[in-house]
């Protein structure tokens, strides 16, 4: 499992994480040209990703979304009230994800878990490897930790 924060911050977020063949994003506040240009410092062709997770519909969290979504045919995982304010992405690209239930994406399996932030649905991410059970856990713009992130995240 490898994990590569691409850009952390007020003005955009980007996190790659690879398990295995698997590559998935989570959140996507960078333009495509940006966004691909860190990928590609990271060893990472924008094509190979396999879906993009969004904790909320934050400008700093999806600003190339749509744009890298048309390029690279990536499908939106999130919370059906983020996939409502992305209004920018084509609703075919949409799978909408419930807090609490399991989605896998190649040897990843997702799970999104409720935090407080001032958005419809926002999500931390869990993403563990079917094949060993690594498990990595991705949170942001928190005012605090809920208790059910804690044990989330624990498990």
């Amino acid at each position: 499992m490898r994990f590569c924060t691409l850009a952390s911050g007020s003005k955009a977020n980007a996190t790659l994480v690879e398990v295995g063949a698997t590559r998935l994003l989570i959140d996507c506040g960078l333009g495509p040209r940006i966004l691909a240009k860190r990928l590609a410092e990271a060893g990472v062709s924008p094509s190979s990703i396999e879906a993009v997770v969004v904790t909320h519909e934050h400008i700093d969290h999806m600003k190339g979304l749509a744009q890298a979504v048309a390029k690279w045919g990536w499908p939106v995982v999130s919370t059906a009230g983020t996939l409502a304010g992305l209004r920018d992405v084509p609703v075919g690209w949409r799978m909408p994800l419930p807090y609490g239930t399991a989605m896998t994406i190649g040897e990843c399996v997702v799970e999104l878990v409720a935090v407080p932030h001032d958005a419809t649905e926002p999500a931390a991410v869990v993403v563990t490897s079917s094949r060993s059970g690594a498990r990595i856990g991705v949170a942001t713009d928190l005012g605090h930790v809920p208790e059910a992130l804690g044990a989330a995240f624990e498990r």
